[in-house]
């Protein structure tokens, strides 16, 4: 009978109570897997996991990471390299600097032998004196005046005192064809005086022989005197008469030699005066001439100080030997500007370069500097080539320009300082994307190119 009180059938018997561990052990194994369920820590784990799993996903999606094309550059200066050349050449004297070497602006490179320019200049400056001194003589002459000689170095008296000898000649010379024509004139004028006077005599005796030739001719008609003694008056009177005009017209000859004399002497005098200002005017044309050849001289001699034109550095240096010749034109170093401000000229890929643009950020390694150490300069592309080159390889690449925004690396300006020829790492920034395209672009790929085959 139970506890109710009701009967129980004969065939039942009431077992004691068992507790849950003990009912799980008398159950089979799958309905013991159906009764317990999983463990506990399995839930937990799954439920872990499934948050990883979506939560992963989700930021993937959002999360963006920056897409960068890398490229190797150089560092160069914005402006030209200046190439160090020599405009007539000339012998080695002394090489100053080395492959390398950092040189300041003017700072002297290489001299050359000063021999033949200091040679050239000399003889031009004693072109110069001797012209100089020979317009002064030229002057003078036609001057008719003393010659004022310019002040020269005591080297150069004895062409000073050349001219004056010169000077000294040449008029003398002059006075002595004066004197010749002169001397003619003088002769002519005491001709002239003596021809006056017995002109002077002639017309008294004309005059005398006249009245009588006259008085005779009314005499004779007279008949008080004879036609013998007329006729005799007549000739004696015409004789005189003919002698007078014959000393007449010798004495106006002798008038024209002396106006022809003394023409002489002024003409003497202005083709002297004439031909000395011609010859001052080629010597003064000559020193002209002979001044601008001493300029260039004397620049000639400045340029045997090979200077440095910029800050920088001497790479290429050609030169090598005291005592070599150097051709004139030909190379004999490159400068390579450090004050230049600086950029890193970069090689891109043509497959990256269509993610590039200008305008994009970059980050700059310099290799020579340790990065964990000093970290990166920003910069900025400014310039990329409209087509491609070629190496030494045969790899083709695209320029690039990238600008810097300091010339050093590190946080200590003046330090470390970025110098032309180092080799940089570029990371061009060039996008975004996210971290799940990131990941899925390999099965884009692969399903892009999927079931294409032949």
């Amino acid at each position: 009978m139970s506890r109710d009180g009701a009967v129980m059938p004969a065939a039942y018997v009431e077992r004691p109570k068992l507790g849950r561990g003990e009912e799980l052990r008398y159950l089979s194994k799958p309905e013991l897997l159906e009764e317990i369920g999983p463990p506990r820590f399995l839930r937990v784990f799954l439920v872990l996991v499934t948050l990883v799993v979506f939560g992963s996903g989700a930021w993937a999606s959002v999360a963006k990471i920056k897409e960068t094309t890398k490229a190797l550059g150089e560092v160069v200066p914005l402006g030209s390299v200046h190439a160090i050349q020599h405009l007539e050449g000339g012998i080695i004297a002394e090489i100053m600097v080395t492959e390398g070497e950092v040189v300041a602006r003017g700072q002297t490179m290489v001299r050359l032998d000063p021999t033949a320019a200091l040679a050239d200049l000399e003889a031009n400056r004693i072109r110069r004196v001797g012209l100089q001194l020979r317009a002064e003589r030229l002057r003078a002459f036609a001057a008719g005046d003393a010659a004022a000689f310019v002040k020269v170095p005591a080297r150069y008296d004895h062409l000073r005192a050349d001219q004056q000898i010169i000077l000294k000649q040449q008029k003398k010379a002059r006075q002595k064809q004066k004197n010749v024509l002169a001397l003619k004139q003088k002769q002519r004028e005491v001709e002239l005086k003596v021809l006056k006077s017995e002109a002077a005599k002639l017309r008294r005796e004309v005059a005398i022989l006249a009245t009588q030739r006259d008085t005779q001719e009314k005499l004779l008609v007279e008949k008080l005197v004879s036609n013998l003694v007329y006729l005799n008056t007549l000739r004696e009177h015409n004789t005189i008469a003919g002698e007078l005009d014959e000393v007449i017209d010798k004495a106006e000859r002798a008038r024209e030699a002396i106006a022809e004399a003394s023409a002489k002497i002024e003409e003497l005098e202005a083709g002297l005066r004439d031909d000395a200002l011609d010859e001052m005017g080629s010597v003064r044309a000559e020193l002209a001439e002979v001044e601008q050849s001493i300029v260039q001289t004397q620049d000639r001699v400045r340029r045997l100080r090979i200077v440095a034109p910029a800050h920088g550095i001497v790479q290429e240096l050609a030169v090598t030997a005291v005592g070599s010749v150097i051709a004139p034109g030909a190379p004999l170093a490159m400068i390579v500007p450090i004050e230049d401000e600086l950029i890193v000229e970069g090689r891109i890929s043509p497959i990256d370069v269509g993610h590039v643009k200008i305008g994009d950020e970059a980050k700059v390694k310099i290799t020579t500097y340790d990065f964990a150490r000093f970290g990166a300069i920003e910069g900025v592309v400014e310039k990329i080539s409209p087509t491609t080159f070629k190496d030494q390889d045969g790899t083709v690449y695209y320029k690039s320009s990238i600008r810097l925004n300091k010339n050093h690396v590190g946080d200590k300006p003046g330090e470390n300082l970025i110098l032309p020829g180092m080799v940089a790492e570029v990371d061009i920034l060039a996008g975004e994307r996210t971290v799940l395209r990131y990941l899925l672009r390999p099965i884009y790929q692969s399903l892009d190119t999927a079931m294409t085959e032949r």
